[in-house]
């Protein structure tokens, strides 16, 4: 018998999704490497004028903190693939999280020419949660939007609450997402490509997010018209209390 035709498929799926984690990585590692490398050499070879090295350690920063991050992200990664990134909850104030990831995110909206606005209403209103994972949670997709979303456009973060459930929907104007990709946003390493544009990175941000709304007994979905129609993501969670009003 063949053994390739005898082989466990879960451990095809493994070896698969080792082998597009292998090759992710090492794409994006690269880059933000010799960057930094190239600048390094450069700087301490011929450059002299203040300009160019401003310029060349600005670079050199901002690829050292992309390194930061997708290292961080496979940190996080791993924690989900063995369980190990669990809330450790206690009775939280929505809006003060939801307040701080905005925050958070608010410069780089800046520095790429974004507007951020929020409708935070309920502050009254608790959840069961680790308020450090919630708030990671939203600041990926709030930098997912970002990153989708070009120069000029918006962001909105807006939050309802009904009797047992808060719902908190994340709006841009961005690229949207074809329909055929739905379903993917959420799948490790997978990025929405459209005619508009397409990003780098590891595509792991919406997937951390996910698991961490899902620990917190809560729902992720997403909402979009179609390619250049932006996206809307909408979490819900339960509510501690079930007296709480619109």
């Amino acid at each position: 018998m063949d053994r390739t035709l005898s082989r466990d498929p879960r451990r095809n799926r493994q070896e698969s999704d080792r082998d597009a984690l292998l090759a992710v990585v090492s794409h994006e590692l690269r880059n933000q490497i010799n960057s930094i490398l190239g600048w390094a050499v450069l700087m301490n070879k011929t450059v002299t004028d203040a300009e160019t090295l401003a310029r060349g350690l600005k670079t050199i920063e901002r690829n050292a903190n992309i390194q930061a991050q997708l290292i961080e992200q496979l940190i996080d990664l791993s924690r989900v693939r063995i369980d190990c990134l669990k809330p450790k909850a206690q009775k939280t104030s929505l809006v003060p999280i939801l307040e701080t990831a905005l925050d958070s995110m608010m410069p780089l909206a800046r520095e790429k020419g974004i507007e951020m606005a929020s409708r935070l209403k309920g502050s009254k209103h608790a959840v069961n949660a680790d308020a450090r994972l919630l708030q990671q949670a939203i600041t990926n997709i709030l930098g997912n939007a970002i990153k989708f979303t070009p120069a000029g456009g918006r962001i909105d973060l807006g939050l309802v609450t009904f009797r047992t459930r808060a719902e908190i929907m994340i709006s841009d104007t961005g690229c949207g997402i074809p329909r055929e990709q739905l379903h993917l946003i959420f799948d490790p390493f997978k990025q929405v490509h459209t005619n508009q544009t397409k990003h780098n990175g590891l595509g792991l941000g919406l997937t951390i997010a996910h698991h961490i709304i899902a620990t917190h007994n809560g729902t992720i979905c997403a909402n979009s018209a179609g390619e250049g129609k932006g996206t809307t993501f909408v979490v819900t969670l339960p509510l501690e209390h079930s007296d709480s009003q619109n």
